[in-house]
């Protein structure tokens, strides 16, 4: 069978069945599995074809090796910003990974790592492996300028930092826009490329044309009175600041679906992460 499942029920309620689209024969290094799809009369050859395709997408394109990470700011005097923030969302990466994960051994080794600061702000990088090794790289950091997003912001006093828009579409589709990995290429390299013009940051769009977040930052921005960034299922990483911002009482900020135009138009446009803080930056 390709299709459909196949099983019983038994007297005492309880019921096994199989899955034959998700059953996978394995014969040493290769595999093979069986797809069907329910045609109908008003079925749409290229789309059940794409559906087949996605159904076994999970054999055909094997996870990659990659890790886990956190990237913290350290301020002398306060410690560790929003840690807990970034603990739990590394925990909830693991566990939708299936990577091991001690709470405790990570807390340990940032306070051991704090001891070696010295006075000012350090930006750390806190890597997890699928195995739950831990590993860091540390490095001096500018303190941000502002944590928190104006009441309402009036004209801008300096020139402000430049951003444009990234042509290349992030895949929702995939994990990797969710969970803060180290599968990144394709923003690592949005990001050289910006700063290689000068940029500030540089935005992406999803396949239907929303914004959804800057290579390293998230983005809110101040339209009909209030501020605005784009939910979550657009396909962008729950940032730390970002949630920090939503959960303001003193600024209410709304989730709300952004295109391209709608940051244009904007009377103002933010870039936010828990190590930059929250910068005012123009459209290019």
């Amino acid at each position: 069978m390709y299709t459909g499942a196949i099983g019983y029920f038994a007297p005492n309620g309880s019921a096994v069945f199989n899955v034959p689209i998700r059953t996978v024969r394995l014969h040493g290094k290769s595999g093979e599995m069986g797809i069907g799809a329910g045609i109908t009369h008003d079925s749409v050859p290229e789309e059940e074809w794409r559906e087949s395709l996605l159904k076994g997408r999970f054999l055909t394109h094997a996870q990659p090796e990659f890790q886990l990470f956190e990237t913290l700011l350290w301020q002398h005097g306060q410690g560790y910003v929003f840690l807990a923030e970034h603990l739990r969302r590394l925990e909830e990466g693991a566990q939708f990974f299936k990577f091991a994960y001690d709470a405790g051994k990570t807390a340990t080794l940032l306070q051991e790592l704090a001891k070696t600061f010295s006075p000012g702000c350090c930006r750390v990088r806190l890597v997890l492996a699928k195995d739950g090794h831990l590993s860091h790289t540390a490095a001096t950091c500018d303190p941000p300028v502002s944590m928190a997003l104006p009441k309402k912001p009036g004209p801008a006093e300096n020139e402000l930092p430049a951003i444009d828009f990234c042509q290349s579409p992030v895949d929702t589709k995939t994990p990797w826009c969710f969970h803060k990995t180290t599968m990144r290429g394709l923003f690592n390299k949005a990001y050289e490329a910006a700063r290689a013009q000068g940029l500030y940051d540089s935005l992406f769009f999803n396949e239907s044309g929303e914004v959804t977040e800057g290579c390293i930052t998230n983005v809110v921005i101040f339209a009909d009175g209030e501020f605005k960034t784009p939910p979550v299922f657009c396909g962008l990483l729950p940032g730390v600041m970002r949630g920090r911002l939503l959960a303001d009482p003193e600024v209410r900020v709304v989730e709300q679906v952004l295109t391209e135009r709608d940051v244009r138009a904007a009377e103002a446009v933010f870039l936010c992460n828990s190590v930059r803080g929250v910068v005012r930056v123009r459209v290019r």
